[in-house]
C-alpha cells in the first residue's frame, strides 16, 4: 500500500510547495543566524579581554617605570639627573603609550575580521538570494 507522501503532488499541491521553498529559505536564513549571532558574541568577548589584557600590560609596564624613577629620584640633589630621569620616564610612558595603541589597533582589526569571516558563509547562500527575489516580485 502506498503511503501519502509516496504520492504524486497535484499541480496545486506542486504550486503551493514551489512558491513556499523561497520562504523556507528565508526561513532557514534566520535559524542561521542564531548560531552567528552566538559566535560573534564569543569573538567580541574574546577580542574586549585581550584589547584589556593589552591595555593592563601597558599600565604594568608603566607603572614599573614610574616606581623606578620614583627611587631613582628619591634623595637626588643633582637637578640635571633629575631632569634626566624625569625625560627618561616621560620618553618611556611615551612609547610605551604608542606601542600599546599600536596592538590596540592590530588586535581590534584581527577582531574586526573575524567577525567579518563568521557570518561571510550566510552572505553566498544562493536560498537567500532566491528568497530576496521573490519578495521583491
Amino acid at each position: 500500500m502506498a503511503r501519502e507522501r509516496d504520492k504524486p503532488l497535484s499541480s496545486e499541491e506542486a504550486e503551493r510547495s514551489a512558491s513556499s521553498q523561497p520562504l523556507d529559505a528565508m526561513l532557514d536564513f534566520g535559524r542561521q543566524w542564531a548560531p552567528v549571532g552566538a559566535e560573534a558574541a564569543g569573538i567580541v568577548a574574546r577580542g574586549v579581554q585581550q584589547l584589556t589584557q593589552l591595555q593592563m600590560e601597558a599600565l604594568h609596564d608603566i607603572m614599573g617605570q614610574q616606581s623606578r624613577s620614583a627611587e631613582a629620584l628619591r634623595g637626588q640633589a643633582d637637578p640635571v639627573r633629575v631632569m634626566e630621569t624625569q625625560l627618561q620616564t616621560l620618553r618611556y610612558a611615551w612609547d610605551r603609550g604608542l606601542r600599546c595603541w599600536t596592538d590596540l589597533s592590530s588586535a581590534a582589526g584581527e577582531m574586526q575580521s573575524e567577525l567579518a569571516a563568521c557570518g561571510g558563509h550566510l552572505l553566498s547562500t544562493e536560498g537567500v538570494f532566491a528568497a530576496a527575489r521573490v519578495l521583491r516580485a
